[in-house]
């Protein structure tokens, strides 16, 4: 049985995004532009993964099939999640606003997991080194993954990027930017406390 979940309010909302363009507010250390710049190339593009070229999860579609491995080693999949809500979320160890996202997501994910919460953050890093981002993201409890196939990628090209996808296996949120409490609240909220029929739960699209 589901409890109802309800969070405080309260949060600053500074710089959100990360971007190819410096005036978006791109936060990154100065010696790893061709790092960010590579990252951010191989993300829109779908290289080193099965997305490639395929259309990004729009709001109010079935959610796309997706599958990796993260960094523990283990499986994660939309078919094993099918049910939770699930925020799907791009990263990189470069990303000012990534960095400050992901502990308030895991916040988040702590707190509401037994509702049904479930977060998969995928890195963009160019060189895909797991061991960078454990040594700094060591104390998460949150899935990190460092491949995910499946249509999902930055929108504009722009980090951090998250997919909101509810019980019923619907994207109900698809915007690049740094999710606050707030915001977190209002999306997550009302979602965490549906409890749909199975008969409402969709096939994944393949």
């Amino acid at each position: 049985m589901t409890r109802e979940i309800v969070f405080l309010h309260g949060a600053e909302d500074k710089e959100q995004v990360c971007s190819a363009h410096a005036g978006d507010g791109m936060v990154m250390r100065s010696h790893g532009f061709l790092r960010c710049a590579m990252s951010l190339f191989l993300t829109v593009w779908g290289i080193g993964s099965s997305a490639s070229f395929a259309k990004s999860p729009s709001v109010g579609e079935v959610a796309p099939a997706f599958d990796g491995t993260d960094f523990n080693g283990n499986k994660i999949s939309l078919d094993d999640l099918r049910g939770e809500v699930i925020i799907v979320n791009f990263w990189a160890t470069w990303c000012g606003p990534c960095m400050k996202e992901l502990p308030l997501l895991d916040s988040y994910f702590q707190a509401a997991k037994d509702n049904g919460l479930r977060v998969v953050a995928v890195t963009t890093d160019a060189d895909n080194l797991p061991f960078r981002s454990k040594k700094v993201l060591k104390n998460l409890s949150i899935s990190l993954t460092h491949r995910l196939h499946g249509p999902y990628t930055l929108i504009d090209g722009k980090l951090p990027t998250n997919y909101i996808i509810d019980r019923t296996g619907v994207v109900r949120y698809a915007q690049a930017g740094e999710l606050d409490l707030d915001t977190m609240n209002a999306l997550l909220v009302p979602l965490l406390n549906e409890v749909p029929a199975a008969s409402a739960i969709p096939t994944p699209v393949q």
